[in-house]
């Protein structure tokens, strides 16, 4: 595999769209709105306040900063809420779940 040119699933995509980077996210207001925004969906009883300065750091140090991966850190956080009756995000509970960062799983897919 080519370690220049990204792994599409589908070639015909990667034919039809110019991939575009993006810069990663960082802490500040920006940062505070998309976990407002994130948190305001979330199916949870009790708030979690993603917005505050150490859940967010460590949602964003976890994630490296991408989207993406801050999503699914955010998403599997909630599913184990609920499942745990825990009915909020916590720093332990975002610990407890095992989130391997994008650069770990890359340096173990080599």
């Amino acid at each position: 595999m080519d370690r220049h040119r990204p792994n599409y699933a589908d070639d015909q995509l990667a034919n039809r769209f110019e991939p575009i980077g993006l810069p990663p996210w960082r802490a500040g207001k920006e940062y505070q709105l998309l976990l407002g925004s994130l948190e305001a969906v979330l199916p949870l009883r009790r708030p979690s306040q993603l917005a505050k300065p150490a859940l967010a750091q460590k949602i964003l140090t976890a994630g490296e900063g991408i989207l993406g991966e801050m999503v699914a850190i955010v998403t599997r956080a909630a599913v184990r809420a609920v499942t745990t009756e825990a009915e909020c995000i916590t720093a332990k509970l975002i610990d407890e779940m095992g989130f391997i960062s994008p650069s770990k799983r890359r340096r173990v897919a080599v």
